[in-house]
């Protein structure tokens, strides 16, 4: 698969770059999950697609979130 650009994004009032881009595969192809890390602003997130984002910074303590790089972090399953 190519790369597209999909053009800007917006993410309300707020200006700032994305620096990381994270879909979540699992999410259903009409209604994607996605999280844009925003210089400067810190991580937004969409449940659309990217139609509307918000921003989503609880539990980040440090004062100016620069850059950021977004993983899915693998969780082990329990047997117990």
């Amino acid at each position: 698969m190519m790369a597209q650009d999909v053009g800007a994004i917006e993410l309300g009032d707020d200006e700032t770059g994305a620096t990381h881009i994270l879909l979540d595969p699992n999410s259903p192809v009409d209604a994607r999950v996605l999280y844009v890390a925003g210089f400067g602003r810190g991580v937004y997130k969409s449940s659309d697609g990217g139609r509307v984002w918000v921003l989503k910074n609880n539990g980040i303590t440090q004062k100016e979130p620069f850059a950021w790089r977004l993983r899915k972090v693998r969780r082990a399953h329990s047997t117990s």
